[in-house]
């Protein structure tokens, strides 16, 4: 900080009771830009594009989505849609488990597949509904 003429000085806050391991832990060895994104992405209501990142963090747009991408390969921040990225312990996306955890589940899928072994044969019906191309075999049957 500043002393009253302006000049940098030292302010003693007092010790700090913290290990080594934990000072050095997580986001102290992320780069200023990172950190920016991080505290961007944490204050955010829900994820973010990186054109609404990088005008948070006052970064160029190129700088953001190649940081944006670096972070989530590396498994610092979540990407929970397409495009969009937040940490990974946002109050979003617990919202967004909980409410796929409500949601009844699909059932259009097994009801369109429960019945798999009914074999009748469908000849009669699809010759009357397409008569064009119905087929004639040697006993004279379709």
């Amino acid at each position: 900080m500043e002393n009253e003429s302006g000049i940098p000085c030292i302010q003693w806050l007092g010790e700090n009771g913290d290990s080594l391991s934990t000072l050095l832990e997580d986001e102290t060895n992320l780069s200023s830009e990172r950190h920016k994104i991080l505290q961007v992405l944490k204050n955010a209501e829900g994820p973010l594009g990186p054109r609404e990142v990088a005008e948070l963090t006052g970064q160029k747009d190129t700088l953001v989505r190649l940081n944006l991408s670096r972070m989530y390969e590396a498994g610092e921040i979540a990407r929970p849609y397409r495009g969009k990225y937040t940490t990974p312990t946002h109050p979003s996306l617990l919202q967004k488990s909980m409410d796929s955890a409500l949601k009844p589940p699909d059932t259009t899928d097994t009801l369109a597949t429960s019945d798999t072994t009914d074999t009748s044969d469908t000849t009669d019906t699809l010759d009357k509904i397409f008569p064009q191309f119905a087929i004639v075999n040697s006993n004279g049957r379709h």
